[in-house]
């Protein structure tokens, strides 16, 4: 009802937006910046470290990573499957661009210095710092022991702090939504109705099929598995931002599951960073529909530029809300398309309510799986409800 009766009142819209949700929005996206960018470092320091030995980390690391990696590259080629069929598609290569924008971008990994990751919030480049200082002190773990425990200590407070934030989640939520309904151009919205609906239905099948896949390869029962990781669910859902509910993450990953806490502390920090396959399907989606506005056809050659591009910038797509400008300023300069941004913003907007708790979900259980092919599971609610039903 407060949206719709500022919408009636344009000027009081104006007032609104520079002087309340604008301010107080950018002030909760500085604090969950300044939060999240050290937490991820720390957080992939502490879980090298907790993993034990460098054979260790080189074995269940490497496919940890493998998993995640493998699980978007699938979801993005499915969505580019999907789109062609339901967009102007041609099979043809000519006139796109070269393998140096590839090149640039991965060149993009290795900071110039070691700030410049902290300041800019770079994921892609923290979890490259993170991971090479944690294999430094896990080859030198004798000589780093003071070391290794301030760091656990420093990840410990960070995640205390981004666990307190979460008592304005609320407040938080209805500004992002009055602020995303004040300056959304609902026409543009509406004009995209065929790909707002063919998303939310890829989301929901996704999300669908990787949990039931696991529940079968793991035989628990689904219904516990969904008691377990509901908690988390829920409140991502709440606050549309990936980074407001670690603290429910791990508790389902170690308590819930009975994971090992070395798995969990390496591998849940890694996978929220990098697996983020509904938010490179969203940029598939989001790709396509612009171009059949403006006339444009898909082309083959495109599509393979535009999955390699939603992989990598999906990938460095910070956890707070608002991160997703920064990569569509990066796709759609690169897919040679512009005038658009203010469209793909308000469609990102609208996607990341469900985004966010999908793509944790299904980032857990990934994770399940890997401990269970590797028999890191410690006993869990999960694993005394199998274990129960298999003696009855």
């Amino acid at each position: 009802s407060l949206l719709l009766l500022l919408r009636l009142l344009p000027a009081a819209v104006d007032v609104v937006q520079n002087y309340v949700t604008q301010p107080l929005l950018a002030l909760c996206s500085r604090f969950l910046t300044a939060v999240v960018t050290p937490m991820m470092l720390l957080a992939v320091i502490s879980g090298v470290l907790s993993v034990g030995s460098p054979r260790t980390f080189h074995r269940v690391g490497r496919y940890a990573c493998i998993r995640f990696l493998f699980s978007m590259l699938v979801v993005i080629l499915c969505a580019g499957v999907l789109c062609a069929a339901f967009f102007p598609f041609r099979f043809s290569t000519e006139g796109e661009g070269s393998l140096a924008v590839f090149g640039r971008f991965l060149s993009g990994i290795v900071p110039a210095d070691a700030l410049s990751p902290l300041i800019d919030g770079n994921m892609l480049q923290l979890v490259f710092m993170g991971t090479v200082v944690g294999m430094a002190m896990l080859f030198l773990q004798r000589r780093v022991g003071m070391t290794a425990q301030l760091v656990d200590e420093g990840s410990a407070i960070v995640l205390k702090l981004l666990t307190g934030f979460e008592r304005a989640v609320p407040a938080f939520v209805f500004l992002s939504m009055l602020s995303t309904g004040l300056t959304a151009d609902v026409d543009t919205l509406l004009s995209y109705g065929r790909m707002i609906l063919l998303f939310a239905a890829f989301c929901t099948v996704v999300t669908a099929v990787q949990f039931a896949y696991v529940a079968r390869r793991t035989g628990y029962p689904v219904g516990k598995m969904w008691e377990i990781l509901r908690p988390t669910f829920m409140a991502q859902l709440a606050s549309a931002c990936s980074s407001s509910a670690f603290s429910d993450a791990y508790d389902a990953c170690e308590r819930g599951f009975g994971m090992d806490r070395r798995l969990v502390r390496f591998a849940l920090p890694i996978g929220t960073v990098i697996h983020k396959p509904l938010i490179a399907a969203e940029f598939v989606f989001v790709i396509f529909a612009i171009r059949d506005m403006t006339g444009d056809t898909m082309t083959l050659g495109a599509l393979l530029l535009l999955a390699v591009m939603a992989f990598l910038t999906s990938v460095a797509y910070p956890p707070v809300s608002g991160g997703e400008i920064s990569c569509y300023t990066v796709l759609l300069l690169q897919m040679g398309i512009s005038g658009d941004l203010l469209a793909a913003g308000a469609l990102s907007a609208l996607f990341d309510m469900v985004e966010a708790p999908c793509n944790t979900l299904c980032t857990e259980l990934q994770l399940l799986l890997t401990a269970r092919k590797h028999n890191l599971m410690t006993g869990g609610k999960a694993a005394q409800q199998h274990t129960s039903e298999v003696t009855r």
